[in-house]
């Protein structure tokens, strides 16, 4: 895609500083296409940062939320899996 350098996949889990880390990520030079970012008390601000970089989450697994690129979720298969909960969340 470009000059941005591609992740099919990142997971983030630094202890509270989850919202650090997204705010500093240069997204103009990034092409992730999934994320799990722990969860914390207080998710609202990492939701409103996915969905403004085109992030919708889909579910939970265990302590993580997962979050799908929109452009790439017609283009995954989702199938159920024990201690995996997926959900469209809106």
């Amino acid at each position: 895609k470009g000059n941005k350098l591609h992740v099919d996949y990142f997971s983030l889990d630094v202890e509270g500083n989850e919202i650090m880390i997204l705010n500093s990520l240069d997204w103009n030079k990034l092409s992730i296409d999934m994320f799990t970012i722990e969860k914390q008390e207080n998710s609202e601000p990492i939701y409103n940062i996915m969905a403004r970089q085109g992030y919708v989450r889909v579910g939970a697994i265990e302590f993580d939320d997962l979050f799908v690129k929109k452009e790439v979720m017609d283009t995954l298969y989702l199938v159920e899996v024990p201690h995996l909960v997926l959900t469209t969340i809106s």
